[in-house]
């Protein structure tokens, strides 16, 4: 009787610590397919072009690594083409894609008579990239691929793993951030027949961003901008010393209370 006794409590203890380990192993194998998206990046038309904006904050868990990160690269950059990438995930996957891509489309231009590709063409490969290279690995990144070509601003965005891709008309936003921004520009009936000037959309890309790191705990640095338009592309750097000027109508200081 003791004999079974005592073998029915090393069985369930056997069960118990197997039903410990079990979860410990799934919670970890979770923890390993989250993808860290704590960045904020936005994108926005104008009548001639694309302003790409973004912070520069890189983090790791809840430490800072990087506050100076550069998070959009540029994959084209000539007169009439113009092409660039915003970054989020992780580092090592993003960076990987964005030289991978340059490397490309460099060949590309001199093996097929100069050729330029167009901004489509660009997210078309990084996504089939994303999702062709290994597919027991896949890419922890999720991109906004954008730019200028014959057919005039063009906003795709690349969802995580390269799972989904879609052109967008106005503006995209992405990363942690994005949650405090996509309900104001829905609100401002942004519509294609009357786009931002060069000067409106960037001032209002920076205002985005500035919003953004107030609110934001992933986001925060300094404010990246390009401007992709005919002729190439121009970068500018926003250093947001005073947030409170960022506030925009209808949103609270988050300096106050």
């Amino acid at each position: 009787m003791i004999t079974r006794m005592c073998n029915c409590v090393s069985f369930v203890l056997h069960i118990a610590v197997f039903l410990v380990s079990s979860s410990i192993r799934l919670e970890a194998v979770k923890a390993a397919e989250e993808v860290n998206l704590g960045t904020t990046l936005v994108a926005l038309k104008f009548d001639g072009g694309v302003v790409l904006g973004a912070d520069s904050r890189t983090s790791q868990s809840v430490m800072v690594s990087n506050k100076f990160a550069k998070k959009i690269n540029v994959i084209v950059d000539s007169e009439d083409v113009s092409c660039a990438i915003c970054r989020s995930g992780s580092a090592a996957d993003t960076q990987f894609l964005a030289k991978s891509a340059k490397e490309t489309f460099r060949s590309r231009h001199w093996r097929y008579n100069f050729r330029r590709p167009t901004v489509s063409q660009v997210a078309h490969y990084l996504r089939n990239r994303m999702r062709s290279e290994n597919s027991k690995r896949a890419f922890q990144a999720s991109l906004i691929c954008a730019g200028r070509d014959d057919e005039g601003g063009r906003i795709f965005a690349i969802a995580v793993d390269g799972g989904a891709m879609w052109e967008e008309d106005l503006f995209c936003v992405s990363g942690s951030g994005s949650t405090f921004l996509i309900g104001l520009l829905d609100s401002l009936k942004l519509d294609i027949s009357s786009l931002y000037s060069e000067k409106e959309a960037i001032e209002m890309v920076s205002k985005l961003l500035q919003l953004s790191i107030a609110r934001d705990g992933a986001s925060g640095g300094l404010i990246r901008i390009l401007v992709l338009k005919k002729g190439g592309i121009e970068e500018r750097v926003v250093y947001p010393n005073a947030v409170a000027q960022a506030i925009l109508p209808g949103f609270a200081d988050p300096l106050k209370g």
